[in-house]
């Protein structure tokens, strides 16, 4: 069975590569500055070289910005491509890489219209284990509501808790909230909550592990 390359691998030496240009998609004057200049030729050239060591049958990737250097070596390498989107609305680097790999995966049905694919699979999110087996050490004795939008966190759903604040006041002595609100917003959804019946909140930018929140308590 093949093995599959990694996008945080280290860089490895191959001393028969050839220019590793950035195709003409990742050098677009419509990708934001900052996109162009993290995926660079120098992060080009070491997934190039680190291809060539392990010669993967298939290259994954599953967004981000190294995503982008990983899968356009593999491009140049002549590697089949694949790319997971975990998301109903597509990151920008799924969204550049969709135009040229092989094959498209998706967690939601309403994403790939957004990646311009008629081809995508729905696979859905793959679990880890541990989500199963894992008991949380938390322990609360009221009922607990989690609110998170992925690593960045979500506009819309720290504007629509902070606006339910006041009406969910009654229950302040029976539930417990922890929320994720990713580092912009922080500050002004923990000013929300400490004005409200529910100063006591866990509101944090990030939850990691995000496992013991999810878990069951033991």
């Amino acid at each position: 069975m093949g093995n599959a390359a990694s996008s945080s691998s280290a860089p490895n030496e191959d001393s028969k590569r050839p220019s590793c240009r950035r195709p003409a998609f990742l050098s677009s004057s419509s990708s934001p500055p900052d996109c162009r200049a993290k995926v660079s030729s120098i992060g080009c050239a070491q997934a190039f070289r680190l291809i060539g060591k392990h010669k993967p049958n298939v290259v994954l990737g599953v967004g981000g910005y190294s995503s982008g250097a990983v899968l356009a070596a593999a491009k140049l390498r002549g590697v089949p491509t694949i790319i997971h989107e975990q998301n109903a609305f597509p990151g920008l680097t799924n969204r550049l890489l969709a135009k040229f790999v092989n094959a498209v995966v998706v967690a939601f049905v309403e994403a790939a219209p957004r990646l311009k694919r008629n081809d995508a699979i729905v696979t859905g999110n793959p679990i880890r284990a541990e989500f199963f087996t894992h008991h949380s050490s938390l322990i609360t004795r009221h009922s607990r509501l989690l609110i998170f939008g992925g690593s960045q966190g979500s506009h819309i759903l720290n504007e629509t808790m902070t606006g339910a604040l006041l009406f969910l006041a009654h229950l302040k002595d029976q539930m417990d909230i922890v929320h994720q609100t990713g580092a912009n917003e922080l500050a002004k959804v923990q000013q929300a909550y400490r004005t409200s019946a529910f100063a006591n909140a866990r509101v944090v930018a990030y939850l990691d592990p995000i496992v013991d929140e999810i878990a069951p308590e033991r």
